[in-house]
């Protein structure tokens, strides 16, 4: 599991304008292929969001190319959907006339209709079907076109995703099947704070929101877990509980997210036996600490990671709507 954070000049990374691709006037259908599926033959994952989330960009040329790159013909873009489960229908938009096409709301056959941030585990899960056992990584919000206040769009309200949104949206993503984060919208300082303009990156949402959930996801407790390879089947009680788990030579982790619902407590059944073949008795929870020993008095202890108790092969806990927790359990 890799994060990454596009942060412009402190990691390296190209800002999106430094992304684009020149128009593809000039190009034939043989090149115009090669560019779809990138440098090493992988179909372009810029290409394949923007056809799914912002056609409107691609049809207004922003990326390069637009109507060009629809017009490779069927048997060139049924290909890349082969390649990658993605159909791209916009052809069918692209011989209606322009006022229908540029019509409000638009929808593109087969989008997702839930609009809660558990949208993020539901992608994924596309992406992971469609990729066929490569790697999927997947980009969460820290701005985009569609939270940014413009002279196009003076009615959108800024907004960010709290500390417990984007940790939500990540851990989910990693449930759902992701090996790699990106987060995309530092650098629309349009709606930042002016200290973060002049810097040239939303600085405070870094210190906020994305600096602690990178430290939680680096930690030696957790970093773990990201790279392990997926451990056995473990059911719960909830039906709107997102939940994976994964083993090495140490530990079962086992993380849940909850998409939203009811404040409940949840039950797990399935942990299995110990490498010794002894049952599993107990597990942490990680990053969410208590004193050890419990207080009163305050302070005569020391934090730890609190515990859960296993019986059978099975605990239970509390979660809220968009709660997550990461369990470790000793092997």
């Amino acid at each position: 599991m890799e994060v990454l954070a596009h942060v412009r000049g402190a990691v390296g990374a190209r800002d999106d304008e430094t992304r684009r691709t020149p128009g593809l006037a000039e190009r034939d259908l043989e090149s115009d292929l090669a560019f779809a599926h990138g440098e090493a033959g992988q179909p372009r994952a810029d290409l394949l969001h923007e056809a799914v989330d912002q056609p409107g960009d691609l049809l207004r040329g922003q990326y390069g190319g637009g109507r060009r790159r629809f017009q490779l013909g069927l048997g060139q873009v049924q290909a890349l959907g082969d390649a990658l489960a993605v159909r791209f229908r916009l052809l069918e938009r692209l011989r209606q006339p322009r006022a229908l096409r540029d019509s409000r709301p638009q929808r593109l056959p087969g989008r997702l209709e839930n609009r809660d941030i558990s949208v993020v585990g539901d992608v994924t899960r596309k992406m992971v079907r469609a990729a066929g056992g490569k790697p999927v990584w997947t980009t969460l919000q820290i701005a985009w076109s569609g939270t940014v206040t413009s002279s196009r769009k003076p009615d959108v309200v800024p907004r960010f995703p709290t500390l417990h949104e984007l940790r939500f949206m990540a851990y989910q993503a990693i449930v759902c099947g992701a090996r790699g984060l990106m987060f995309f919208g530092g650098h629309l300082t349009q709606v930042a704070r002016p200290v973060d303009a002049r810097a040239g990156w939303n600085w405070t949402f870094w210190e906020q929101a994305l600096r602690p959930l990178l430290e939680e996801l680096a930690s030696t407790a957790v970093a773990p877990a990201l790279v392990a390879a997926d451990g056995p089947k473990v059911e719960s009680t909830a039906q709107d509980l997102d939940v994976v788990t994964r083993r090495d030579g140490r530990f079962l982790y086992l993380i849940a997210a909850r998409r939203g619902g009811a404040t409940s407590r949840v039950g797990f059944t399935g942990l299995p036996r110990k490498l010794d073949g002894s049952p599993i008795t107990g597990g942490q929870v990680l990053f969410e600490y208590v004193q050890e020993p419990l207080p009163p008095p305050i302070g005569a202890g020391r934090q730890a990671f609190r515990s859960v108790s296993v019986v059978r092969g099975g605990f239970r806990d509390w979660f809220g709507p968009h709660d997550v927790h990461v369990y470790r359990f000793a092997l």
